[in-house]
């Protein structure tokens, strides 16, 4: 693994800085719930339907998502 300041990491920036952006600004359990509803939210479009979400004993993202119904009256369960 590259760490910041070593040659290899410095070489490996210089080549990816331009594509690597920032998309996230808040925690990484949030960034869980917010990819957990982009995918629900555009999967309407497609035709598919996510009925079943797989977690551990965290409810914010399974609970956002009830927030959210991107299915309307289709319910989501979590194992």
């Amino acid at each position: 693994m590259k760490k910041k300041g070593e040659a290899a990491y410095i070489e490996w920036w210089e080549q990816h800085k331009m594509s690597c952006t920032i998309n996230h600004t808040h925690s990484a359990e949030m960034m869980e719930v917010e990819v957990a509803k982009v995918m629900f939210s555009c999967s309407r479009g497609r035709g598919l339907s996510y009925t079943t979400l797989f977690a551990d004993g965290d409810c914010k993202t399974f609970n956002e998502l009830l927030e959210l119904r991107p299915y309307g009256d289709t319910s989501i369960c979590k194992e």
